[in-house]
Parts: C-alpha cells; structure tokens; sequence
C-alpha cells in the first residue's frame, strides 16, 4: 500500500509543477513578467505588467524595489487602454531583485508570477523577487 501512497505524491508533484510555472499569464491573460536576455551583454531588460484588477482602481502604479532603492515614485508605471500598467526596466544579470507595486495611500500589490516571494522585517508583508 505505501507503493500507491508514493505513487499518489509524486503525481501530484508533477500536477503542481505543470501549473505554477513561474512568468506565466494571469488570470488576465497578460504576461506579468516578461524578461528578454540580449544574446550578449550582462543586462536583461524586463517589462513588468499588473493587471486593472491587481491595480485595485489606482490611478497610478509605480514599481519599487531594490534597482531603485524603494523609491515608490520613481519608476512610474503607463497606464495602458484596458486598465493595466507597464513599465520596463533594464537589470543586471546574475541578480535577484525584491520589489512590490505601489499603488498610491500607502497601499502595495506584490506580483502573484514573480520568481518568488521573500519575506520582510515588517511582520504581515512579503516582497516579490525577480531572478535575472
């Protein structure tokens, strides 16, 4: 009996691997994360997307993080026709990167397709990470 135990998990391994894959589409169908690697060079250019419903009905989202020293204001995010925002930035290679969304009054959004979350000093919050 244990056989079908062990049989059962590692199905389910395999379940779970197939559907979180990580810089997949959202429920939006937008690509969160999209990450283009230059055939040479040490940067990476990536385009970030939060969705109209992520973005909660803020009139403007901003990305904050460890490339810009969590400067809320600094890295403003376009708003585009079907409510998303966009933005795209350039990062070294070899790094990983913590960031959130700021959504404006103190709220934050974390990116549910990021590479993985990290967790915080502040007890209740975590911190989206890419991985370049």
């Amino acid at each position: 009996m244990w056989w079908s135990a062990l049989f059962f998990i590692r199905i389910l391994c395999r379940f779970v691997h197939l559907t979180k894959q990580p810089n997949s589409h959202n429920n939006t169908g937008i690509m969160s994360i999209q990450k283009n690697y230059p055939p040479k060079g040490a940067k990476c250019r990536v385009t970030f997307k939060l969705s109209k419903e992520m973005a909660q009905g803020a009139e403007t989202v901003f990305l904050a993080g460890d490339f810009n020293d969590w400067n809320a204001e600094q890295e403003p995010m376009r708003a585009l026709k079907d409510g998303s925002f966009s933005t795209t930035i350039t990062l070294e290679k070899g790094h990983s990167y913590q960031f959130r969304y700021y959504l404006g009054g103190g709220q934050w959004a974390n990116e549910p397709e990021a590479d993985h979350q990290a967790s915080t000093p502040f007890s209740d919050a975590e911190n989206s990470v890419i991985v370049i």
